[in-house]
This record gives structure tokens, sequence and C-alpha cells, in this order.
């Protein structure tokens, strides 16, 4: 808080006070209110604000889309609001005020390059001298992401104004691509000059086309998803029920200890040998499997974790080998990558 830095933006100069870069970090809605002012040609220096420090909590629900709750985000949805006050200055006094929130709701495609984000304008207040003033948005991600504005440009500032913006992202075969939108809105007023402001998406989102026979795809990362196909399978899921009772609860929602994928086919045979092999477990009885929790397939996996929190037991074979092929499927549906956190849920 109390960080103020000064930027040149057209004709204005732009001072950002507020929490600025912390408002912006994971988990926050860093746009909160932003305020800006229309500065007379005949007023030269006068300073148009950004205020930031009013931020909302940005939360992660455990199942289902955010839609259509507000300053919520999951694996592929963020839905999110950011309240805007534009003031018009004449030598130095306040004539007029328009105030409108920007609702903003981008969905991600886990299978595709190409997404899209809407933007809708509500709540709008005008006071005094605002007559005539109009607003054009310019939204960017950087290569190899690019963004295509389909947001109605130079329209006055009314309810309902919407639209999209389009997205599509040529990250390379076996690469990733982080990325935040920028969004710059100008406001313009006859006889003024235009100033306006930029703010970002709360949270990253991240392209990839890293997973072997899986199309390059999008989410957000921040969103740890969650494994809740394995309750069918009972010897597995007594024997999850078992391990994540320990005392770190590893895995199991709430616990503050997700699990973390592991793709390295090594590590994952040296987990698995840790706590199945036949030196450590002795032969299969008949039709049997050995199971492990956490999975080989985790950073936890094998004897990384103490003893209280694992479990290796033997479970039906077809049970076991049922349980890999969900695992599977779930790290290609949640493009869950190297190190990437998640929960298993009973």
């Amino acid at each position: 808080m109390g960080d103020t830095v000064t930027r040149r933006f057209g004709t204005a100069t732009i001072v950002l006070t507020g929490c600025l870069a912390g408002c912006l970090a994971s988990g926050t809605v860093g746009a909160g209110v932003a305020r800006a002012a229309a500065v007379r040609a005949e007023s030269p220096g006068l300073k148009a604000s950004l205020d930031m420090a009013q931020s909302r909590s940005l939360t992660a629900p455990e199942t289902g889309t955010c839609d259509p709750s507000l300053d919520t985000y999951d694996r592929t949805q963020l839905c999110w609001r950011a309240a805007a006050t534009v003031a018009v200055l004449q030598d130095g006094t306040r004539v007029g005020t328009v105030t409108f929130d920007l609702t903003h709701d981008m969905r991600l495609s886990p299978r595709g390059r190409d997404w899209a984000e809407r933007i809708t304008i509500s709540a709008v207040h005008a006071t005094g001298g605002t007559a005539g003033m109009t607003m054009t948005l310019q939204a960017s991600c950087g290569s190899p992401c690019s963004a295509a504005d389909h947001f109605p440009q130079g329209k006055v500032i009314t309810d309902g104004l919407t639209g999209v913006v389009d997205y599509s992202d040529a990250v390379g075969a076996g690469r990733t691509d982080s990325a935040r939108t920028v969004y710059k809105l100008s406001f313009v007023k006859p006889g003024d000059t235009p100033v306006g402001f930029t703010y970002q998406t709360p949270l990253s989102y991240r392209c990839d086309d890293a997973l072997p026979g899986v199309p390059a795809g999008c989410v957000f990362p921040a969103y740890a998803p969650y494994l809740a196909t394995l309750t069918t399978l009972p010897a597995v899921a007594d024997d999850i029920y078992a391990a994540q009772g320990g005392p770190g609860h590893y895995g199991r929602p709430g616990s503050g200890h997700p699990l973390h994928r592991v793709t390295s086919l090594a590590t994952q045979a040296a987990n698995y040998a840790a706590v199945c092999a036949l030196s450590v477990v002795g032969t299969p009885p008949a039709g049997q499997a050995c199971d492990e929790y956490p999975f080989r397939s985790a950073r936890e996996g094998g004897t990384t974790v103490s003893k209280a929190n694992r479990l290796a037991a033997w479970v039906p074979a077809a049970q076991e080998k049922a349980k890999n092929s969900r695992i599977a499927s779930f790290y290609d549906a949640n493009r869950v990558l190297n190190g990437d956190p998640f929960w298993v849920e009973l």
C-alpha cells in the first residue's frame, strides 16, 4: 500500500496509487475501483489517478463453474468485476462524473488454442458535464498469444454495452505460455484531452502443447483441479480414505497439502518400487495388485511422505488398472502438467 508510480498515457499524466502489483497477484482482483480524469486541454498539468486500493478477494470454488458467481474462478473460467469512475475536471474543479462496472467473463478451452471473453458495462451513473463522453477498450496478451477486440469502440458509456475479445495462442509443440490480458481504456470528451488507464486480469492463464497425444489447450493453473472419479472403485477408495486420514491428510481437499504431478517415468517407477516392489510387499495374491497412495505419479509418492501418511495394500487388479487409467485421463482433461497441484476427492 502507498506505492506511487507515474506513467504517461497520451498527453496526460496518470498517477497510479495503491497496492499496484500486490493487488494484481493471484487470488485478488486488482481493478477494484479505478478512477481517471478527462483533463481539459487548457488545463495542463492536472493529474488523473487510478486508485487500485479497494480490491476484492478472488476465490476458487471446490467444484463446478464460476458462472454466474462473480469474483470466482476454476480451471477454465474466470468471472470478475471492476468498478470505474471517470471525472471531468475544468480548471481543477470536478464538473461531472461517470461511474460504471465492467464485468468480465473469460472461458478458456482445455482442448483448443482459441477462447473468448465477454465484457459488459452496467450500473452506469452520470452526473454533470459528461455529455458526449465516449470510451474505447483495447486488449492485448503478448506473443505468442494474440487478442482481437470486438468491443464497440467510441461509444457513449451506457448500461448493457457489451462486446467480446477473441484470443488465440500459437504456443509451440512441447512448450507452455503464461499471460495476463492488459486492458487499456481511453475516454474522450469533445474539447478535452483523451485520458485513460490500464489494468490486468487478476489471474494468469496458461496455454500449452506439452501433453503427448492431446491437442493444445489453456487453463487457469492457479486452480488446483479435483480428481473425483475413483469413488466407484471401492478397494482403491478405501485405501485413499485410510491414507488421507494420516496427520498430513495429503491430497484431501482443505488439508493444505495437495498432491503434485510428476511426469518423469523414472521417478514414477522409483516411487512405485519403493512401496510396492516384491521385495517390499511380497508376491501378490491371485487376481490382486499393489495399490499405493499417494500415487506413483505424484511428487509425494513413494516414501517421500512419512509412513503415517502413505499406504500400500492389495486390491483387485482390475481396480488398480482402472485407477491408473482414470488418473491419466484426469491429467489430460485438466492439463495437469509437471509440478501442478491437484486434489483427490472422495
